[in-house]
């Protein structure tokens, strides 16, 4: 049991460093679109961020809908979305 704790910390960390780099390179591609006056970059870092409010949303609605079929969110309990 310990060990799925941390297996699943480890992929919640890696997972947060993800967004963080993501961020950072949006950060950086409004900078230089800034700089160089374009705004080819300031366009592909809205699409990123759309994306990655879409998939944000996707992951909300499969809680909620499991809770509206299970009536509990507790994770140790989620055996129904095993493939």
């Amino acid at each position: 049991r310990g060990d799925y704790i941390s297996v699943r910390g480890k992929a919640a960390s890696q997972e947060l460093m993800q967004v963080a780099e993501s961020a950072l390179r949006g950060l950086t591609f409004v900078a230089f679109s800034r700089y160089l006056g374009h705004v080819d970059g300031q366009i592909m870092v809205f699409f990123i961020f759309a994306v990655a409010a879409a998939e944000a949303a996707v992951g909300l609605a499969l809680v909620v809908a499991y809770f509206k079929l299970q009536e509990t969110i507790q994770v140790d309990e989620m055996r129904i979305l095993k493939g």
